[in-house]
């Protein structure tokens, strides 16, 4: 007899009378009834597969990262002559500026995880479009218009739930090997991750400038949609 097509995780999915049974017992119940003739070691590592551990990205907690854009966040983030500068005039403070920097390069971290990961789903790799527009998408720090920067993130939102959606279409489809229903699972736990941390972006801007979509209205992101 073959082994088994699903994996014990998406056999209780299938099954959820058996959600509550641990996995262990139950892929031994189901070994022992109808799978015997097969290796059991074979069998283990097909329905109980080792998921590749992964390490989500985090905004650092306790900035306020709006300040990382917009004409004062352009100036704070140029050389030191300039910063010293200004701060001299216009009476800056040192925490002000360092907070500043500091929320400017979480969020450039955050921009260039979040593209690299999304190029790597299974939605996301083979499509080049989507790749070279994902790449415009990202609000960059120091934009001149922080309403063009909130719009920017509530776009990159759109984004990720069209990525959820086309991943989840893909599990469903009944097209993907066992090995890549396991990398599609992961990156949608991956685009929840990124979903709630530009959801931390996007609060901080209504919080600071009212909700809406403010200036720009989604551009790139909603022509694509209507491609």
């Amino acid at each position: 007899m073959p082994l088994p097509e699903l994996t014990i995780s998406e056999f209780k999915e299938k099954y959820p009378q058996y959600a509550d049974q641990p996995s262990e017992e139950l892929a031994k119940n189901l070994y022992d009834k109808f799978y015997s003739d097969v290796s059991y070691k074979d069998y283990i590592e097909s329905v109980l597969p080792e998921e590749e551990e992964e390490s989500f990205f985090q905004l650092e907690k306790g900035l306020d990262y709006t300040d990382a854009y917009g004409p004062q966040a352009q100036i704070f983030q140029g050389g030191a002559s300039l910063v010293e500068g200004a701060a001299d005039i216009a009476g800056f403070s040192p925490n002000l500026i360092e907070e500043t920097r500091e929320a400017a390069a979480n969020i450039e971290a955050f921009n260039t995880y979040a593209t690299t990961r999304l190029m790597q789903t299974l939605a996301g790799k083979e499509n080049v479009q989507l790749q070279e527009r994902l790449q415009k998408l990202t609000a960059k720090t120091g934009m001149s218009s922080p309403a063009k920067a909130k719009a920017t993130v509530n776009s990159y939102l759109g984004f990720l739930d069209f990525s959820e959606k086309a991943t989840k279409n893909l599990l469903d489809s009944g097209l993907l090997d066992k090995k890549d229903r396991l990398k599609g699972k992961q990156d949608l736990r991956a685009i929840e991750n990124m979903k709630n941390e530009y959801n931390v972006l996007a609060k901080q801007f209504d919080r600071k400038y009212g909700e809406g979509e403010g200036e720009g209205g989604g551009g790139d992101l909603t022509r694509f949609f209507r491609d």
